[in-house]
């Protein structure tokens, strides 16, 4: 079964942890873009595919140099930004796991 973006993938705890990251890495870049763009962009595509772009490009200065968890973390809190709600369990790193999730712009697709 296909899930979205929508579909509860991870936690308010999780999303909280990842206001932290995009603070601190991310909004020097990025702050005047405002986050919700990201579905809008990134829609009818796998999650796994935002996840790996992120990782390998940034941050800019440095990118790679967080730990998987805190670019799962920072997608969180970006996916909270842009309404998703939060469920029971954590975004996991695994890949497989995100090529299962589909971004979409909204819960309708």
């Amino acid at each position: 079964m296909s899930r979205t973006v929508w579909d509860g993938i991870f936690t308010g705890a999780q999303a909280r942890a990842g206001q932290a990251v995009v603070q601190s890495h991310c909004d020097r870049c990025h702050a005047n873009e405002g986050w919700p763009f990201v579905l809008e962009a990134w829609s009818g595509r796998q999650l796994v595919e935002f996840f790996d772009t992120i990782r390998t490009s940034m941050p800019l200065d440095y990118p790679g140099a967080l730990r998987p968890e805190e670019y799962t973390a920072g997608i969180a809190y970006i996916l909270r930004l842009s309404g998703a709600a939060t469920g029971g369990r954590e975004l996991p790193s695994d890949r497989e796991v995100l090529a299962g999730i589909t971004i979409t712009r909204s819960r309708e697709g």
